[in-house]
């Protein structure tokens, strides 16, 4: 345990000095505090563009850990946006009790109290920084914002100290389907031998799995 987080924080460093981003890591989750202000969707966008999302916050100490690092309101991934009154996390978990929803005040922002699920909830044009945040078995992911072929977006990764993503599980494919939304490149190609598909990582493909919503040409 202690040598995958030594590997994920040297990881980290690597990317932040790429793109002058501080992560900060908690319990195997990354957060990063945006040093602008904007309405809640513009932050839930800036948040995606970095292959993350608004925080969920699902613990005290979680909330905890926010409160201490961020200091300040920020906005988290809690909105009541798809049904009035339906507080929602932006992975769909439901959430209980506050925010108390008066009038137009439809997205969450983090408060400053002691007990959890006690969020704050005002109108999601004001402007407020952010909190963005991803998580997925001690693995870190980040997605493009710009188009490139299959060999210029492993070179992308490749110059981040990274590589083209490795799925080698069900719950890996479908985190990867929530969290981007869209095709996108993944570590799997047949360009050494026609028909063979193999990981950038050398390892077969897995037939159970379903790549077709994210395997694309080789041009």
């Amino acid at each position: 345990m202690i040598k995958e987080r030594d590997t994920l924080r040297l990881k980290l460093q690597e990317i932040e000095n790429k793109t002058s981003e501080v992560w900060v890591y908690f319990q195997g989750s990354l957060y990063l505090g945006s040093s602008s202000e904007m309405t809640w969707q513009e932050s839930r966008q800036y948040c995606q563009d970095r292959g993350a999302d608004l925080s969920i916050i699902t613990s005290v100490q979680e909330q905890e850990f926010a409160r201490v690092a961020f200091k300040e309101h920020r906005w988290i991934g809690l909105s009541d946006l798809e049904q009035e009154g339906v507080w929602k996390w932006v992975d769909e978990l439901l959430v209980q009790g506050e925010p108390n929803s008066l009038g137009d005040e439809d997205c969450g922002e983090l408060n400053f109290n002691d007990h959890l699920n006690n969020w704050n909830d005002i109108n999601c044009a004001h402007k407020r920084k952010s909190i963005c945040w991803v998580y997925f078995q001690s693995s870190l992911y980040l997605g493009s914002s710009t188009e490139q072929s299959w060999q210029q977006s492993r070179q992308y990764c490749q110059e981040r100290g990274a590589d083209l993503t490795v799925i080698t599980s069900v719950q890996e494919q479908e985190f990867a389907r929530v969290t981007f939304k869209e095709r996108r490149w993944i570590g799997l190609s047949d360009l050494e031998q026609e028909g063979v598909w193999t990981w950038v990582n050398g390892s077969p493909s897995n037939t159970r799995f379903t790549w077709t919503f994210m395997i694309q040409t080789k041009h």
